[in-house]
């Protein structure tokens, strides 16, 4: 990644507001945006299961859809994502 981004920043790549950072690396970051949305992108693909990772990440976001009763609960499922 060219930044470290913190919460609060702004991701220029998607022009979204990160309100909970997951994970960050050199090549990948993962938060949740202010809409409750979770976003991602990497650098390049780093291992050869990477195909099966993100169909089960989109897989498990939804299913977490049903989840819409508080930002918090919303938050804590999307985090363990």
């Amino acid at each position: 990644m060219d930044k470290i981004l913190r919460e609060g920043d702004t991701d220029l790549s998607f022009g979204k507001v990160i309100k909970f950072l997951i994970l960050q690396t050199d090549n990948f970051i993962v938060y949740i945006d202010s809409e409750l949305d979770i976003q991602w992108r990497h650098v390049v693909e780093t291992n050869k299961e990477f195909g099966k990772v993100l169909n089960r990440v989109a897989y498990l976001e939804s299913r977490a859809r049903f989840i819409t009763d508080a930002e918090s609960k919303l938050l804590s499922g999307h985090s363990l994502i």
